[in-house]
């Protein structure tokens, strides 16, 4: 029984360090329609070369000053090819002295530091491609994160083209789920968004707080093309 007891924490702790922040995924993740990526932010010596598209793999600014922790660890979207768009990690950081990438913080690897301004160019943005179907469709955009700070939680938006407006469009979350409170002060939390249609894609920022600075470990987005999305924001 003590062995297979070790056995167990020995694979519950394996899993957690590959995708940290994916402590609560949706239900209907796989279903026709999603996608699922995420970023853990570590270091390699080798840059990963299993992401769909070739033409996603061009070299980003933090790539070329210190390995490669802005390239997704996971990228499970078939939308990559049919929209020409990659799944991608985006930052400021090069001209931007509130923004940076720690090899380690509070017991973690690979962290990035957004500490408290009012600068608009402070910021972590995701490019997630949809599926850009017609009809009567909404999408859900899940976004789970691991982060550090003291009393103020990381500010979410989510922007994405319509067919009224050639400007992208700010959408209030919908449902927020309770955070957790994790070792070390770490917190995870997760958000929905509710998208009107199914446009090409999804552009997600990650901000600090006004007040307070916010270490980011790890994040983990999930969309859904769907008919269903009362049903589904419940799961």
């Amino acid at each position: 029984m003590m062995h297979t007891r070790y056995f167990m924490v020995f694979i519950s702790l394996f899993a957690a360090n590959v995708i940290a922040a994916d402590l609560n995924p949706p239900a209907w993740r796989g279903q026709p329609g999603a996608t699922f990526q995420a970023w853990d932010f570590h270091y390699e010596e080798n840059a990963r070369m299993d992401i769909p598209s070739t033409d996603c793999l061009k070299p980003g600014f933090i790539e070329d000053a210190r390995g490669n922790p802005a390239i997704p660890s996971i990228v499970e979207n078939p939308y990559v090819q049919s929209t020409g768009i990659c799944v991608e990690f985006r930052s400021l950081w090069f001209i931007n002295d509130s923004l940076d990438w720690l090899p380690q913080y509070f017991g973690r690897e690979g962290v990035w530091q957004l500490l408290q301004n009012r600068r608009l160019d402070n910021f972590m943005n995701f490019f997630i491609p949809n599926s850009n179907t017609p009809g009567d469709l909404e999408t859900i955009v899940r976004i789970q994160l691991i982060y550090h700070g003291i009393g103020l939680s990381p500010i979410l938006s989510v922007k994405y083209p319509t067919d009224v407006e050639v400007s992208d469009n700010d959408i209030e979350p919908v449902l927020v789920s309770s955070e957790t409170f994790l070792p070390r002060s770490w917190k995870h939390m997760a958000m929905s968004f509710r998208l009107e249609g199914c446009p090409r894609y999804a552009s997600i920022f990650i901000y600090p707080p006004e007040r307070a600075d916010v270490f980011i470990d790890s994040v983990a987005i999930d969309t859904i093309c769907t008919d269903n999305a009362d049903s589904l924001l419940g799961q």
